[in-house]
């Protein structure tokens, strides 16, 4: 489907052509469209004259539809910089027409390829080096031009910003079902009648919070026929810092499950890990030999398991290859990240 359909429930959108996917990018777009294309090994094709080449750049020189439009790009067009622009364009006509507003603002940053970013700063376009760094450098450019520019309008203190990563860099820990397959960065900032509590907090979150969270924050109630998962965070950012839930839990596709509580951690592999203070999934301690605590946390754990989504053994039959590949590609990211625990600890 198309954004421009009513079920997406927005009224405008701005989106590079790659995250539209091949079904959802109209041929005369592709056509039309002069920028480069960027290979994906499992992405879509989206058509004929581009076999190798899956994904339009979504950096230097993007393919770019707004509102059900191409938009004219060229080489010395930047797609962060025009996503930016959008975003504060919609912000900015929104306080002007006395609307509220819900942006949700989904940065290619900082997906592989790790391309050439705009220095910041410079009025005549020059270039970075590529690489993770100058994309964490800019993506970072990107929330400080946020927030400056709603405080410069006014709204940054009647406004609640949720900054989350989807998942962690591929082979360091995404599509892992363990820590740090599920840990991501997640920081709640904005105005001080909505956010109260400052610093880190310590408590277990889950992505499904997020649904309550936005609907108690906007003055609305689940509806009677809505089952939720979630549990709202608004207690959390009120400064209550026993706010947390019991236990995340994370279903890899549709293979392989992890689950953890506060103080114990249980991944894909049956390997069972206690979990400290700093939150850092690379200083957690894997148990070797079990004691009575550690049992009765493996046990507490395997039986909320035991209620929640189990491997779609249908799927493993149907594709066996991907489910071996799986498992070898967990096996490798969980040995690699003990292997390596002390630099990327150190390395963040």
């Amino acid at each position: 489907t198309s954004p421009a359909d009513s079920d997406w429930g927005v009224d405008e959108y701005f989106l590079y052509g790659s995250l539209i996917g091949g079904d959802g990018l109209k041929q005369e777009w592709i056509q039309e469209y002069s920028g480069p294309w960027w290979y994906w090994w499992n992405a879509n094709q989206f058509s004929s004259t581009h076999k190798e080449l899956h994904s339009p750049s979504a950096t230097w020189h993007p393919m770019v539809i707004e509102n059900d439009l191409l938009r004219s790009t060229g080489p010395d067009d930047f797609g962060p910089e025009m996503l930016g622009d959008a975003v504060l364009d919609f912000a900015q006509r929104s306080k002007n027409d006395e609307k509220p507003f819900f942006i949700y603002y989904s940065s290619h940053l900082t997906h592989f390829p790790w391309t050439e970013m705009k220095a910041p700063g410079n009025h005549e376009v020059t270039k970075t080096e590529p690489g993770m760094v100058s994309n964490v450098r800019y993506l970072d450019t990107v929330v400080g031009r946020l927030v400056n520019a709603l405080k410069a309008m006014g709204e940054y203190e009647n406004t609640v910003i949720f900054f989350l990563a989807d998942n962690p860099t591929y082979g360091i820990g995404k599509g892992a079902a363990s820590e740090i397959g599920a840990h991501v960065p997640f920081i709640v900032a904005g105005g001080s009648k909505w956010v109260k509590w400052k610093g880190e907090t310590g408590s277990l979150t889950d992505c499904v919070d997020l649904y309550p969270t936005l609907l108690e924050l906007a003055g609305h109630r689940v509806l009677p026929s809505q089952v939720l998962d979630g549990q709202s965070l608004v207690p959390l950012l009120e400064g209550d810092h026993a706010h947390s839930r019991e236990w995340i839990f994370s279903y890899v596709l549709g293979f392989h499950r992890m689950i953890r509580n506060q103080d114990y951690s249980l991944d894909a592999q049956g390997q069972l890990w206690r979990c400290n203070s700093s939150g850092n999934p690379f200083t957690f301690e894997k148990i070797e030999t079990y004691d009575e605590a550690s049992q009765n946390a493996r046990m507490e754990l395997e039986s909320q398991l035991e209620h929640l989504p189990i491997p779609d053994e249908d799927r493993m039959e149907e594709k066996p290859i991907i489910y071996e590949q799986y498992l070898e590609f967990l096996a490798g990211q969980l040995t690699w990240r003990q292997e390596q625990a002390e630099d990327l600890y150190q390395t963040g």
